[in-house]
């Protein structure tokens, strides 16, 4: 019986089996322990068919409550790869950043629809004034949904070689921001979809004036960590790292010649990335979220979900810090990220499943092993 078929059994016992309460957990538990063990066996004849991948991580959450998580590969040369192992999440962070940016919208803090410039500090005005962007027609739906028409400073050719030429350069916000403004606008605002980390950043800043608080602690205050027991979140170098959690997994992109290891977080943290947590708790976060454990009014999730239509008719699937597409005939919503992580969220059949791979040369295996899970659920 494979992993899918305990899941739909688990499913009928939930409903249907008779008998004590007592030996109803017991035969639960069992399954769901099948369940998992089925899910480390995917997992491991995966690893040892892809050995240059390094470390594969997967966690699976069901509607039911049923979560596992299957690990194989090294964290690091000489030590094992341990569901405990944190990473680097990269642009997995533009979901939580969203998020918290619709909490403060739900506060009414600012409005989805309100034009930015107020909201920036005078320096990031004056870049983005010399460059010829209008910061009265720039509004905070179109930062959050890569229709602003701003150059993205990961496009300029030096942000990559300085990356593999001098990895421990210490990157500031004002530093990447005033990258991106050494170029003139792609669009006018609303006029096209172009993804550009420089919108995140901006939303960071904005995040500041707002709460009057480091972008960093703003997300975590607003996100809730604490009531959702996220212990193992943190911005990497703006926040203390857990105490209780090992040293973070190495990820490598052999083709660019860097790895996490050597490169500076400051390459890719304020706001675009810079989240490390575990593969559970990124799990856990994508899943609350669309089971209605962090927003609070029942439309902002749906708003959230929002595709923003350009003139240019750009086919974007990008929400607001999430994108849409379908895998197996079902459609889901999540996030990507630079160092080899994915989040999907399959909101009809309430599946969220989360990997890492880290050797991002061999992250065309994230959507393999999501696949794999989804077509199996669907038999």
């Amino acid at each position: 019986m494979n992993l899918y078929s305990h899941a739909r059994i688990l499913v009928v016992f939930s409903i249907f089996l008779l008998g004590s309460c007592q030996q109803r957990v017991v035969q639960d538990e069992t399954l769901a322990a099948s369940i998992c063990d089925d899910l480390n066996g995917m997992v491991d004849s995966v690893f040892n068919s892809n050995l240059g991948a390094k470390g594969i991580m997967v966690n699976v959450i069901y509607g039911d409550g049923t979560a596992c998580t299957a690990i194989a590969g090294l964290a690091k040369e000489g030590t094992t790869l341990t569901a405990n192992h944190p990473i680097l999440i990269a642009s997995n962070t533009k979901t939580y950043m969203a998020t918290a940016m619709m909490v403060c919208i739900e506060n009414g803090l600012i409005e989805l629809d309100e034009a930015i410039k107020r909201y920036l500090r005078d320096s990031t005005v004056a870049y983005m004034n010399r460059a010829g962007y209008d910061l009265a027609k720039i509004t905070v739906k179109q930062l959050m949904s890569h229709t602003s028409g701003i150059y993205d400073y990961v496009d300029d050719p030096i942000f990559f070689e300085l990356a593999e030429n001098d990895p421990k350069h210490q990157w500031t916000r004002a530093e990447q921001i005033g990258l991106a403004m050494q170029h003139e606008p792609l669009d006018t605002a609303g006029g096209t979809f172009e993804y550009a980390d420089t919108n995140y950043l901006l939303l960071g800043e904005i995040m500041e004036n707002l709460t009057g608080k480091p972008f960093y602690q703003a997300v975590r205050e607003l996100i809730d960590y604490e009531k959702l027991d996220f212990d193992h979140t943190w911005f990497v170098d703006l926040e203390e790292t857990p105490a209780d959690l090992p040293e973070r997994a190495q990820q490598f992109y052999t083709a660019y010649k860097v790895n996490s290891y050597d490169l500076s977080p400051t390459f890719d943290l304020y706001g675009g990335g810079g989240i490390a947590t575990t593969i559970s708790e990124m799990s856990s976060f994508y899943h609350k979220l669309f089971n209605g454990e962090i927003l609070s009014r029942s439309g902002s999730l749906d708003m959230m979900k929002m595709e923003i239509p350009t003139p240019d008719t750009k086919s974007s699937h990008y929400h607001f810090g999430l994108s849409s597409a379908e895998t197996a005939a079902h459609k889901y919503y999540g996030h990507g990220g630079f160092w080899g992580t994915t989040s999907r969220h399959f909101p009809e059949l309430n599946i969220t499943i989360s990997v890492c791979i880290l050797e991002k040369d061999y992250g065309q295996l994230r959507g393999e092993i999501i696949e794999s899970i989804i077509r199996n659920q669907s038999d």
